[in-house]
């Protein structure tokens, strides 16, 4: 959000090029997220993830926009955190804010 000299807050405008910055951040962060995830799979961790792409899936074929942007967020979370990699996880966290947004606007 931007902080306007009125008071009011406004959602930022984003252009191709920072579009484009931003998911290439976040293909790399993430990346490397995932990567340090499966090194430390266990079957726990396996039965959630399965669990929550399930969930995701059906609020895919339902059609329910709330429920999809929970799911797909709750994933890649639970992806993240398993990761064991704070700073990451931070700077990932920062970077779906950034996106925030265009995710809503879906």
């Amino acid at each position: 959000f931007e902080f306007l000299a009125n008071r009011s807050v406004r959602v930022p405008s984003i252009d191709v090029a920072e579009l484009t910055d931003l998911f290439e951040a976040r293909l790399l962060v993430e990346s490397d997220l995932v990567r340090r995830a499966a090194s430390r799979k266990n079957e726990r961790l396996d039965v959630s993830l399965r669990h929550k792409a399930a969930s995701l899936e059906q609020a895919l074929a339902a059609g329910e926009l709330p429920a999809i942007l929970s799911a797909n967020y709750e994933f890649h979370f639970s992806v993240y955190g398993a990761a064991a990699a704070a700073t990451l996880n931070g700077i990932a966290e920062r970077l779906w804010l950034r996106m925030s947004p265009l995710h809503i606007s879906v």
